[in-house]
């Protein structure tokens, strides 16, 4: 819903075979990396407040670390498709935490509340 991903990691202990509680997921575009992070950020799932942001990894002479400040065009329908999801999964939509409204601009936020 925020755009494509390419690699989700989760995280396994090997002892038990259960998840660690988190994953790293990786977009195909830094815009839509940051639109997750900033969106999901403190939302509930399974009774938990989701903690996001961008992985500390090393850049290498092949690969640089990305990150963005920057959302793609069409964030608004990327919302609203985020809402309707989460919705039907748990009863409701993105709650707009304060880290939510801060970091998306007025504009986007003046149709979700």
């Amino acid at each position: 819903l925020f755009g494509s991903l390419e690699n989700v990691n989760l995280q396994i202990d090997t002892s038990t075979g259960l998840s660690k509680g988190f994953a790293f997921l990786t977009f195909g575009d830094a815009k839509s990396a940051n639109l997750a992070i900033q969106c999901m950020s403190g939302q509930l799932m399974a009774g938990r407040a989701l903690k996001t942001g961008w992985a500390n990894q090393p850049s290498t002479s092949a690969t640089e670390a990305m990150a963005s400040e920057e959302f793609p065009a069409d964030s608004p329908q990327r919302i609203r498709a985020v809402q309707l999801a989460l919705s039907q999964v748990r009863g409701s939509g993105l709650a707009m935490t304060t880290s939510l409204m801060a970091a998306l601009p007025p504009a986007m936020t003046a149709s979700m509340t």
